[in-house]
């Protein structure tokens, strides 16, 4: 890239609308910063989905490059049978505590760990009935690992229509903070066409659009979890027990 090219871009990002955070250019699989051209002439950087990654060139293409019907295949219900099954069971009545049903998601998280779970309808209806309550939901918005990405992934195999905008808007959560802007705004327009006015998604689309970086997203979330933890201490899980919650979520309900 020419001293006069690198000139012309930072001139235009000086006319954005928006504010420019920062300068990239990409080539293949690799990103070099033009905030500091002498690094133009190294190797540059791998483009992967890493979590500690905040490369802004993310924000709007996503990583590794991949096709947009790929990336929505993950947001396919399963076969109708397994949908009706998990409907027969919805909403739990009477319903769980906000505690049990926080920690049912967290046991469920520290599974997910693994891979792929294979949920039973009842233990599937026990964490959606979970993320519909929205303090619950707004404690795990702070996830971001390989788990929570299966997890959202698995409720949204399993959720009927009426229940998928809560898994749905999970994981355009999880996957903006990871840098996947294409995938978070993919699960955010199918959470809103199963609910229009869902917040949590309308906020995650509203913030691709801005074109906020990942870093600057998982910040702000991290200090929602922190308020939302504050107002509610009682959700506030031990973490020397949370591979032992008082009732078991694949036995899909809770004492009344």
């Amino acid at each position: 890239m020419s001293p006069d090219d690198l000139g012309f871009l930072l001139a235009l990002a000086a006319t954005a609308p928006l504010p420019v955070f920062s300068l990239l250019r990409v080539d293949g699989d690799r990103w070099w910063s033009l905030d500091h051209p002498e690094s133009l002439d190294g190797p540059g950087h791998p483009t992967t989905t890493d979590t500690t990654m905040t490369a802004e060139l993310l924000t709007t293409i996503g990583a590794p490059a991949t096709s947009r019907t790929d990336l929505a295949a993950c947001l396919q219900p399963g076969p109708q049978p397994l949908l009706d099954d998990v409907a027969q069971h919805l909403p739990i009545d009477p319903k769980p505590s906000p505690a049990d049903l926080r920690r049912a998601l967290q046991r469920a998280h520290h599974k997910a760990a693994d891979g792929p779970q294979a949920l039973a309808p009842d233990q599937a209806a026990l964490l959606l009935q979970a993320l519909r309550h929205t303090a619950v939901r707004d404690t795990c918005v702070g996830w971001r690992d390989d788990a929570a990405m299966w997890l959202w992934t698995d409720l949204l195999h399993n959720a009927p229509p009426g229940w998928i905008a809560p898994p749905a808007a999970m994981l355009a959560v999880t996957a903006y903070q990871r840098g996947n802007a294409v995938l978070a705004t993919l699960a955010a327009e199918h959470a809103l066409t199963d609910s229009p006015g869902y917040g949590l998604a309308r906020m995650v689309l509203a913030m691709t659009h801005a074109l906020i970086p990942p870093d600057k997203f998982r910040d702000a979330i991290d200090h929602a979890v922190q308020e939302v933890t504050r107002q509610h201490p009682d959700l506030t899980q031990d973490p020397t027990t949370a591979d032992h919650p008082r009732h078991d979520p694949e036995e899909g309900h809770t004492d009344a």
